[in-house]
């Protein structure tokens, strides 16, 4: 029951502060307005059901329930620690991204630059995943 709660406020708090702090360093730190081409403050006025809600709730599903069903099934095996857990983690976020990519037209050519995936979404795996560790698998010994 604690890991359902924690991982709700890490995806409707945590994931949206990730999201807003990319958008943000793109935005005001490296000057890119490839995707939104007014301010940082315009950009989360105009559509905060996706950043406060869609984001959250696609991170939950599709991103932090496939990690707990994971280290559920590994964790009857063998002890877990936070590294296992980081790796599992970004595994998680690069099968979503081949995922995502079967049905849209994210791939680069040649194929092996697509191994940037890995290291996209290592620093929100650390993050993320030593969250959870902390405010969680400490206590029950996962």
């Amino acid at each position: 029951m604690k890991r359902i709660v924690v991982n709700i406020l890490v995806a409707f708090i945590l994931v949206p502060v990730l999201t807003l702090g990319r958008v943000y360093f793109m935005m005001e730190i490296m000057h890119d307005h490839s995707m939104f081409s007014g301010t940082f403050a315009e950009y989360v006025v105009l559509d905060p059901f996706l950043t406060f809600f869609l984001t959250p709730m696609i991170a939950l599903f599709f991103i932090l329930l496939p990690n707990y069903y994971a280290l559920n099934y590994l964790g009857k095996r063998r002890r877990l620690n936070l590294l296992f857990k980081i790796i599992v983690l970004n595994t998680v976020f690069v099968l979503f991204i081949c995922l995502i990519g079967t049905f849209s037209n994210i791939w680069v050519f040649p194929y092996w630059r697509n191994i940037i995936w890995l290291f996209y979404f290592l620093p929100a795996s650390i993050l993320l995943a030593s969250t959870l560790h902390l405010l969680v698998d400490q206590k029950e010994g996962l």
